[in-house]
């Protein structure tokens, strides 16, 4: 896979994964006519949820990586227990939060958050099943330009790394 320089979780740490990116300075915005404007009203505090999940991805961003370079019998090691605990427990306090926004905008870009830091802790398995899940268009195809090994089929077999 070619370098495309692009940490789309902007963690900062100039991140790499089995995808093989780092971060990128210029992102392409998405046409503003395309989607109807949001208001505040409509869905309260949707939009701050999304920023919790971001940041709670971000957070798990090192230890992600920490992760997808070990074996299943390392994760069980004594002295791998604080990023292996940080990187579970700020995906599932993501995922709650995804879980309950309302509007499906906000959920993709949610989503989408928790796709990047599965694909960086390796987990390809578990990131096809929510890009299955995806509905804008546009936010597919951005992961797509990235990760096109996204677009296969979710495999059957268990396991954090694919």
């Amino acid at each position: 896979a070619k370098d495309s320089g692009y940490c789309p979780i902007e963690c900062g740490r100039g991140c790499t994964t089995m995808f093989g990116w780092k971060r990128r300075s210029i992102v392409e915005p998405a046409p503003a006519d395309e989607y109807p404007p949001a208001t505040a009203d409509e869905y309260p505090g949707e939009a701050e949820k999304v920023l919790q999940v971001r940041s709670l991805c971000n957070m798990a961003c090192k230890s992600a990586e920490a992760v997808s370079r070990m074996s299943p019998e390392q994760m069980l090691e004594d002295a791998n227990q604080y990023d292996v605990g940080r990187y579970q427990i700020c995906l599932h306090q993501a995922s709650k939060l995804t879980a309950q926004l309302a509007d499906q905008f906000y959920r993709d870009a949610a989503t989408e958050a928790l796709i990047y830091i599965l694909v960086t802790a390796g987990d390809a398995r578990q990131a096809r099943k929510l890009f299955y899940e995806l509905r804008v268009r546009d936010i597919r195809d951005e992961l797509l330009r990235y990760y096109p090994d996204l677009a296969e089929k979710p495999s059957k077999q268990r396991g954090v790394n694919g």
